[in-house]
């Protein structure tokens, strides 16, 4: 999914814009929308065979920098950096009446990290803040009466 959207500034905020503008910006009176990510990638390849009771799937996401906190004066926006997601699953059923079920997870294979970061014309990003929440392997085994 591709969006484009923006909004107009109030005038409060255009001229604080203007007046805390660096050397060279033309600021414009719309800026991006909070919280809206210019792309979104949804995508997965799954995998079911009822004779062996097996189910697998492998999941890809990821939405584009998306301003999450509007600056103001001095004040630089924040956005969120984009965060590559990528978890697989597998699940078996067995026994009498498929009663017996496991599961396999593994979620953010590619040990990504959460970040946001100030960002403001002609400046480097600088980071605002850095969680790792790290590679997570899950297991579960349940019967049913």
């Amino acid at each position: 999914t591709v969006t484009q959207s923006q909004i107009k500034m109030s005038e409060s905020e255009f001229r604080s814009r203007s007046l805390t503008a660096r050397e060279g910006e033309n600021v414009k009176d719309t800026r991006d929308m909070a919280g809206q990510a210019p792309y979104i990638i949804n995508t997965g390849l799954s995998f079911l065979d009822f004779n062996s009771g097996i189910e697998a799937g492998l999941f890809y996401n990821v939405q584009g920098s998306t301003l999450n906190y509007v600056g103001f004066g001095n004040r630089t926006d924040t956005y969120t950096v984009p965060f590559h997601s990528l978890n697989f699953n597998v699940n078996k059923s067995f026994g009498a009446d498929e009663r017996i079920q496991t599961s396999l997870g593994v979620s953010n294979i590619l040990n990504d990290k959460r970040q946001q970061v100030f960002r403001s014309f002609g400046a480097q990003d600088q980071l605002f803040t850095n969680l790792a929440p790290g590679t997570r392997i899950s297991f579960s085994f349940a019967y049913s009466f």
